[in-house]
């Protein structure tokens, strides 16, 4: 026993000891491993389903001996369990990339203790910006054309996108509208069939399979080219996205309220930043993995209120993939479902800005007769509210499901 406690005290003295950012660092770059190692065994589940013809976008032509043939090649390779094998389909650039921001975000974290307080404001603030850029931007105005805006709502809602640096509006809205069109599939940019890991991060440590390749091209993005908001993030990337992201919010903290350069850049670049890409990331993973699937009991997504608070109201997941053009994308009002990214485009609506906001409710009820379902109930907290079905008709006595 005497031995057991002198060892016990051995060690926590020697932890003691160790520099709080470089455990820190140590433990971001060992979970990154780990979800490569975890990324490198695993292989595609037996349930996961190739591309269908018939599912091909309007104009598609089929696919030519070459394209199948790096179709076959690129199956037998994902066969493979090691990680032999994932080295050579590492985007090191991009691996790169991300591990890295994660560490600077990792050494960020002391200056939490002695920063000045508007900092930590200005983390929240600027996290909240870079969030809409995405939610309200990227995905409900671009992606799905859910509401329409004026030239000076979009190109504020530019720079908010700029901010997050999630790549540009072209290539975010491309990605999205294949993920939607040919969700839970090989096609499906971040599939969550393919496990937690890749949904959230893996699909952009990887190149891309092939068949995401082809669905993308046949993506009609013919409108986002003609936005001139859109051309310009794109014709200036990655430096206007770069500038936005890490030079602005540090120029903001040091001129504005004194702060350290290097404490403004660490704490409101890298950090934030970090935060806000796995905000949005989780709606990949967590929200397609975890919760009630009220609106299509069929598909992976599903009601997350977790996530839901930190991606600002992305969360309800499994009403979103069911009625994608719904600008709220959550069914209820946000008194009952928290969704700041909904409340600051209707506060847009109200100033003129923003127009032509969709809803879907009626295509919902419909689809509960479809689907015999005959009774909701709410559950949650307020502000955080889940339906649930709890009762309905069979198939036969409901009709043909829909």
């Amino acid at each position: 026993m005497d031995l057991a406690l002198a060892n016990l005290n051995t060690l926590a003295s020697t932890m003691s000891q160790v520099d709080p950012s470089r455990a820190a660092v140590l433990g971001t770059v060992l979970a990154w491993i780990a979800g490569l190692v975890v990324l490198g065994i695993r292989s595609p589940k037996p349930q996961e389903h190739h591309l269908h013809q018939s599912k091909m976008p309007e104009g598609y032509t089929a696919r030519t001996e070459g394209e199948q043939q790096i179709i076959n090649a690129y199956d037998e390779a994902q066969a493979l369990p090691w990680i032999p094998f994932l080295m050579r389909n590492i985007r090191w650039t991009m691996s790169t990339y991300i591990v890295m921001i994660h560490v600077l975000a990792a050494f960020a974290l002391p200056h939490l203790l002695d920063c000045k307080t508007q900092t930590l404001f200005g983390i929240a603030v600027f996290y909240f910006i870079s969030g809409f850029g995405i939610t309200g931007g990227a995905h409900r105005l671009w992606s799905h054309k859910s509401y329409k805006a004026s030239a000076s709502w979009r190109y504020f809602v530019m720079i908010c996108n700029s901010v997050a640096n999630q790549g540009t509006i072209y290539h975010w809205s491309r990605d999205h509208r294949t993920h939607h069109k040919y969700s839970e599939t090989r096609a499906d940019p971040h599939n969550a069939e393919r496990g937690f890991f890749f949904a959230h991060v893996g699909w952009l440590l990887l190149k891309k399979d092939p068949r995401v390749k082809l669905a993308g091209q046949h993506i009609n993005m013919d409108d986002l080219k003609m936005m001139p908001e859109v051309v310009l993030q794109k014709r200036f990337d990655p430096v206007w996205n770069l500038f936005w992201c890490f030079a602005f919010p540090a120029l903001t903290g040091h001129f504005l309220w004194g702060e350290s350069l290097l404490k403004a850049f660490m704490l409101m670049g890298p950090l934030r930043y970090v935060l806000i890409l796995n905000g949005t990331w989780l709606v990949n993973s967590a929200a397609h993995l975890y919760g009630e699937h009220t609106y299509d009991e069929h598909a992976n997504p599903s009601e997350n209120p977790a996530v839901a608070i930190i991606s600002l109201g992305e969360g309800y997941h499994s009403y979103h993939h069911s009625f994608p053009n719904d600008y709220a994308a959550s069914e209820l009002g946000v008194s009952a479902q928290y969704n700041p990214t909904k409340l600051l485009i209707d506060l847009g609506a109200v100033f003129g800005l923003v127009t032509d906001r969709k809803r879907s409710l009626k295509l919902w009820e419909m689809r509960q007769k479809n689907r015999g379902i005959t009774k909701t109930v709410l559950q949650g907290p307020p502000m955080l509210k889940i339906r649930k079905v709890v009762e309905r008709r069979s198939i036969a006595a409901a009709g043909e499901c829909k």
